[in-house]
C-alpha cells in the first residue's frame, strides 16, 4: 500500500470516520502496517525513506496526516517488522504513540540484558529521542508450540522495570488468547497484577 498516494489517505480518514462514529468512546485507532515484511518503494515513498534511514519514514508521515485530520483522538502506529527501526528526525504528532515491538528477543533473561534484545533497546532509545508516547507490544507464549515450556516468570518483574525506566506509558502482553499454553493463567495474572499494581515481584504476585 503506498502511504504517498492521495487516494488511500482518503480512504483511510473516511473509515475512521465510519468507525470513530460508531464507537465514539474508544481511546485508541489503530493506523498501522499489516503483519508483513512488504512496504511500498515508489519514488515518493523512497525519497522519504531514504531521507530517515528507515521503512518507518513514510509510514511515521502518513500516519502524523492522519492523525492531524483527528486532533482529539489518540492514534497509534506499530514499529514491528520493517518498520522497527526509528526514523532519523522525523517526529510522530502529539497524538500518536508507537507500539514498539519486542517480538526478536529471546526470554531467558530480562531484556535489559538479553543479547538478542539488543536491537530492540536500540529502537526503544532512539524511538525514545522523538517521543515520549511510546507503547511495548510483549510476548508472553511460546507461539510455534503454545504447550512448550516458556519460563518466563523470572523476567516478568525485570521487564516490567525496564519498561518504566525507559519511558514506556504501556505495555500489551499478548498470550495465547483462548487457547490453551503453558501456564497462560498464571502468567496472565502475573503480568496483569504487576501492572496494576506497579511492578511487584512474581513471588508477590501469588
Amino acid at each position: 500500500m503506498c502511504l504517498s498516494n492521495d487516494d488511500v489517505f482518503k480512504i483511510v480518514v473516511d473509515d475512521l470516520k465510519k468507525r470513530m462514529a460508531k464507537n465514539p468512546d474508544a481511546m485508541y485507532w489503530s493506523v498501522s502496517p499489516n503483519d508483513d515484511i512488504g512496504y511500498c518503494e515508489c519514488d515518493k515513498c523512497k525519497a522519504i525513506n531514504d531521507a530517515q534511514g528507515s521503512p518507518s519514514g513514510s509510514l511515521i508521515q502518513f500516519v502524523n496526516r492522519v492523525a492531524a485530520a483527528f486532533p482529539d483522538k489518540t492514534i497509534t502506529t506499530l514499529a514491528y517488522g520493517y518498520s522497527h527501526r526509528a526514523p532519523k528526525s522525523l517526529k510522530p504528532a502529539d497524538n500518536v504513540y508507537i507500539m514498539l515491538s519486542d517480538i526478536d528477543a529471546y526470554r531467558d533473561k530480562p531484556l535489559s540484558e538479553e543479547g538478542s534484545a539488543a536491537v530492540f533497546r536500540n529502537d526503544l532509545k532512539a524511538w525514545g529521542s522523538l517521543t515520549h508516547n511510546i507503547f511495548v507490544w510483549d510476548y508472553i507464549t511460546e507461539f510455534t508450540n503454545y504447550l512448550a515450556p516458556f519460563p518466563n516468570f523470572q523476567t516478568l518483574q525485570p521487564n516490567m522495570q525496564f519498561f518504566k525506566d525507559n519511558g514506556v506509558k504501556g505495555v500489551f502482553e499478548q498470550g495465547s488468547d483462548d487457547t490453551y499454553s503453558e501456564w497462560a493463567g498464571i502468567d496472565i495474572f502475573c503480568a496483569g497484577t504487576m501492572m496494576a499494581a506497579s511492578l511487584l515481584s512474581f513471588l508477590q504476585c501469588r
